[in-house]
Protein backbone atom coordinates (compact mmCIF):
# COMPACT_ATOMS: atom_id res chain seq x y z
CA UNK A 1 0.00 0.00 0.00
CA UNK A 2 1.03 3.59 -0.54
CA UNK A 3 1.89 5.78 2.37
CA UNK A 4 0.22 9.13 3.01
CA UNK A 5 3.10 11.17 1.51
CA UNK A 6 2.95 9.24 -1.75
CA UNK A 7 -0.83 9.74 -1.98
CA UNK A 8 -0.43 13.44 -1.24
CA UNK A 9 2.22 13.83 -3.96
CA UNK A 10 0.10 12.05 -6.58
CA UNK A 11 -2.94 14.17 -5.71
CA UNK A 12 -0.88 17.38 -5.95
CA UNK A 13 0.49 16.36 -9.36
CA UNK A 14 -3.01 15.61 -10.64
CA UNK A 15 -4.28 18.98 -9.38
CA UNK A 16 -1.42 20.81 -11.07
CA UNK A 17 -2.31 19.16 -14.38
CA UNK A 18 -6.07 19.66 -14.01
CA UNK A 19 -6.32 23.26 -12.83
CA UNK A 20 -4.82 25.28 -15.63
CA UNK A 21 -4.87 29.07 -15.20
CA UNK A 22 -6.76 29.50 -18.51
CA UNK A 23 -9.83 31.66 -17.65
CA UNK A 24 -11.84 30.29 -20.57
CA UNK A 25 -11.33 26.72 -19.32
CA UNK A 26 -12.36 27.78 -15.80
CA UNK A 27 -15.71 29.08 -17.04
CA UNK A 28 -16.42 25.79 -18.79
CA UNK A 29 -15.81 23.65 -15.71
CA UNK A 30 -18.87 22.58 -13.76
CA UNK A 31 -17.28 19.88 -11.61
CA UNK A 32 -14.15 17.83 -11.06
CA UNK A 33 -13.85 14.49 -9.33
CA UNK A 34 -10.66 13.88 -7.37
CA UNK A 35 -9.76 10.20 -7.13
CA UNK A 36 -7.01 8.49 -5.15
CA UNK A 37 -6.36 4.95 -6.30
CA UNK A 38 -3.80 2.25 -5.69
CA UNK A 39 -2.60 0.89 -9.03
CA UNK A 40 -0.73 -2.03 -7.47
CA UNK A 41 -3.95 -3.41 -5.97
CA UNK A 42 -6.31 -1.96 -8.61
CA UNK A 43 -8.38 -0.45 -5.84
CA UNK A 44 -10.01 2.87 -5.14
CA UNK A 45 -8.75 4.55 -1.97
CA UNK A 46 -10.99 7.62 -1.94
CA UNK A 47 -12.77 10.28 -3.96
CA UNK A 48 -14.46 13.66 -3.69
CA UNK A 49 -16.27 15.90 -6.16
CA UNK A 50 -15.92 19.68 -6.39
CA UNK A 51 -18.74 21.31 -8.30
CA UNK A 52 -20.38 24.68 -8.84
CA UNK A 53 -23.56 24.84 -6.79
CA UNK A 54 -25.80 27.10 -4.72
CA UNK A 55 -25.75 25.28 -1.37
CA UNK A 56 -27.02 28.34 0.52
CA UNK A 57 -30.13 28.79 -1.66
CA UNK A 58 -33.43 28.90 0.19
CA UNK A 59 -34.78 25.94 -1.75
CA UNK A 60 -32.76 23.07 -3.23
CA UNK A 61 -32.20 22.60 -6.96
CA UNK A 62 -33.99 22.64 -9.35
CA UNK A 63 -35.79 25.63 -7.82
CA UNK A 64 -34.50 28.99 -9.12
CA UNK A 65 -32.31 31.18 -6.94
CA UNK A 66 -30.49 34.50 -7.06
CA UNK A 67 -27.61 33.15 -4.98
CA UNK A 68 -24.22 32.97 -6.74
CA UNK A 69 -22.53 29.74 -7.71
CA UNK A 70 -20.10 28.49 -5.09
CA UNK A 71 -17.38 25.84 -4.96
CA UNK A 72 -19.01 22.85 -3.26
CA UNK A 73 -17.67 19.46 -2.10
CA UNK A 74 -19.87 16.40 -2.39
CA UNK A 75 -19.60 12.63 -2.57
CA UNK A 76 -16.54 12.40 -0.33
CA UNK A 77 -15.74 8.76 0.39
CA UNK A 78 -12.72 6.82 1.66
CA UNK A 79 -12.29 3.05 1.45
CA UNK A 80 -12.68 1.49 4.92
CA UNK A 81 -9.19 -0.04 4.70
CA UNK A 82 -7.66 3.44 4.34
CA UNK A 83 -9.60 5.41 6.94
CA UNK A 84 -7.76 7.20 9.75
CA UNK A 85 -4.68 7.50 7.49
CA UNK A 86 -5.16 11.12 6.39
CA UNK A 87 -6.73 10.36 3.00
CA UNK A 88 -9.85 12.46 3.70
CA UNK A 89 -7.70 15.38 4.85
CA UNK A 90 -5.67 15.16 1.66
CA UNK A 91 -8.81 15.01 -0.48
CA UNK A 92 -10.20 18.07 1.33
CA UNK A 93 -6.90 19.87 0.83
CA UNK A 94 -7.03 19.03 -2.87
CA UNK A 95 -10.61 20.31 -3.10
CA UNK A 96 -9.56 23.54 -1.38
CA UNK A 97 -6.65 24.01 -3.76
CA UNK A 98 -8.89 23.46 -6.74
CA UNK A 99 -11.56 25.90 -5.50
CA UNK A 100 -8.90 28.53 -4.81
CA UNK A 101 -7.42 28.09 -8.28
CA UNK A 102 -10.90 28.46 -9.74
CA UNK A 103 -11.07 31.87 -8.01
CA UNK A 104 -13.38 31.12 -5.07
CA UNK A 105 -12.93 32.56 -1.56
CA UNK A 106 -14.82 29.78 0.25
CA UNK A 107 -15.36 26.06 -0.08
CA UNK A 108 -18.75 24.75 1.00
CA UNK A 109 -20.02 21.30 1.98
CA UNK A 110 -22.88 19.57 3.76
CA UNK A 111 -22.69 17.03 6.55
CA UNK A 112 -25.62 14.98 7.79
CA UNK A 113 -26.80 15.84 11.29
CA UNK A 114 -25.56 13.02 13.52
CA UNK A 115 -22.50 12.18 11.40
CA UNK A 116 -20.20 13.28 14.21
CA UNK A 117 -17.06 11.67 12.76
CA UNK A 118 -17.31 13.58 9.47
CA UNK A 119 -18.30 16.81 11.21
CA UNK A 120 -15.31 16.50 13.55
CA UNK A 121 -13.00 16.00 10.56
CA UNK A 122 -14.38 19.06 8.76
CA UNK A 123 -14.17 21.28 11.83
CA UNK A 124 -10.59 20.13 12.51
CA UNK A 125 -9.75 21.33 9.00
CA UNK A 126 -11.20 24.80 9.60
CA UNK A 127 -14.78 24.42 8.35
CA UNK A 128 -17.37 26.42 10.26
CA UNK A 129 -21.12 26.07 10.56
CA UNK A 130 -22.93 28.43 8.20
CA UNK A 131 -26.42 27.16 9.02
CA UNK A 132 -28.46 24.08 9.66
CA UNK A 133 -30.58 23.43 6.61
CA UNK A 134 -34.34 23.38 6.94
CA UNK A 135 -35.78 19.90 6.73
CA UNK A 136 -37.05 19.00 3.26
CA UNK A 137 -39.49 16.14 2.92
CA UNK A 138 -37.61 12.90 2.31
CA UNK A 139 -34.10 14.30 2.78
CA UNK A 140 -31.92 13.86 5.87
CA UNK A 141 -31.34 16.94 8.01
CA UNK A 142 -27.98 18.49 7.18
CA UNK A 143 -25.58 21.19 8.30
CA UNK A 144 -23.99 23.55 5.79
CA UNK A 145 -20.33 24.25 6.51
CA UNK A 146 -17.84 26.51 4.78
CA UNK A 147 -14.16 27.36 4.96
CA UNK A 148 -12.43 30.57 3.92
CA UNK A 149 -9.62 29.81 1.48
Amino acid sequence: TEDAKSIELRLKQALDRASAPDKRAQRQRQFMCLVVDEPSAAGLIGSATVSLSTPDATLPAPFPTTKPLRAYVSNMAVNRDYRRMGVAKQLLSGCETLAFRWGFDYLWLHVDVGNDVAESLYKSQGYELYREDPWYFGLPKRKLLRKAL
